[in-house]
């Protein structure tokens, strides 16, 4: 007695599965091959339905990669539909699973970058601080340089005057 067929469905969800492992899980075709047991070519040819895998094919890979797909075990008189429900389920847990993977890295990677923006708006701020400080410096400065000017210039002022008292007196005297 040869090898038993597979049906249809199960040749079709197998092939799923494989696209599965190959796209999502990042499994190369030699990876699968060599972990089920069959030649590399042989199983590209059971992939792009060249060839059809048999009943022991698919059995090798469910029993290989069952718990990535959402079959565990596969038995040779399974009801298609059950098998489909089960990985259907499975997949959905995996992308489930992926997706809050995921969304976990995202939030480690925000939070990271708030501290960053903090940090960022920390330094700022500070920076802005220093610079109005110094600005308030130079402020203080320019005011306290326009009270001598015009202490000088008082001065300048006392002097102007009291050098035309001297030169009127001078020439009262010279008279």
């Amino acid at each position: 007695m040869g090898a038993k067929r597979a049906t249809a469905k199960q040749i079709e969800k197998f092939r799923q599965d494989m696209e599965y492992l190959i796209r999502v899980k990042k499994y190369s075709n030699g990876d699968i091959a060599a972990r089920i047991g069959v030649n590399a070519a042989n199983l590209s040819s059971l992939r792009s339905g060249a060839k059809n895998p048999g009943v022991q094919t698919i059995k090798k890979f469910y029993m290989e990669f069952g718990n990535e797909t959402g079959k565990a075990k596969y038995e040779d008189g399974d009801d298609p539909s059950k098998v489909e429900e089960a990985q259907v389920a499975n997949m959905s847990r995996n992308y489930r699973d992926e997706l809050v993977d995921i969304l976990k890295d995202n939030d480690v990677f925000l939070k990271e970058e708030m501290r960053t923006i903090n940090r960022t708006h920390l330094y700022n701020a500070q920076a802005e601080r220093k610079k109005a400080g110094a600005f308030q410096k130079i402020a203080n400065t320019n005011e306290s340089l326009v009270k001598q000017q015009n202490a000088v210039n008082k001065g300048i002022l006392v002097l102007i005057k009291t050098n035309s008292k001297l030169a009127d007196k001078a020439t009262r005297a010279s008279k």
